[in-house]
């Protein structure tokens, strides 16, 4: 039988052991995809090719830095991050000017999916597009 005592001293080290713990361990240590939507185009600082990869159903942290192009929307919108297969799972981000962070899931079906900005942000824009690869 638990007495009062031993159920307290149980509850008590189960929350030192939450305090204790690392935050992301607690919240979750997806990795923050770092993407720049700029005047040349989508890219991820430090690769060369126009792509990331996610696993299916992952949790999905994306870090867009958004540069102001040379056309824009009246409301401030200078890109969005567009997956037109997945706008109705949120796959449709709207970005004014700076650094916005988003936590997606991934879909569950495996492969490539393109991404592309929906706004017109000048003669770049036929060139704001890029690859999320799903791998199982």
């Amino acid at each position: 039988m638990i007495t009062k005592k031993r159920a307290l001293l149980v509850v008590l080290f189960t929350l030192g052991i939450l305090v204790l713990s690392p935050v992301d361990t607690v919240l979750g240590d997806e990795p923050v995809i770092e993407i720049i939507a700029g005047n040349d185009g989508f890219k991820v600082p430090g690769k060369k090719k126009r792509e990331f990869t996610v696993k299916a159903d992952s949790v999905v942290r994306l870090r867009i830095t958004a540069e102001r192009g040379e056309a824009w929307r009246k409301d401030q919108v200078v890109h969005s991050f567009t997956i037109k297969k997945l706008i109705g799972q949120g796959w449709h981000l709207i970005l004014k000017e700076g650094t916005h962070e988003f936590t997606l899931t991934a879909p569950s079906q495996p492969g490539k999916y393109r991404v592309e900005c929906m706004v017109f942000c000048g003669e770049i824009h036929q060139d704001m597009s890029m690859t999320m690869t799903v791998v199982p």
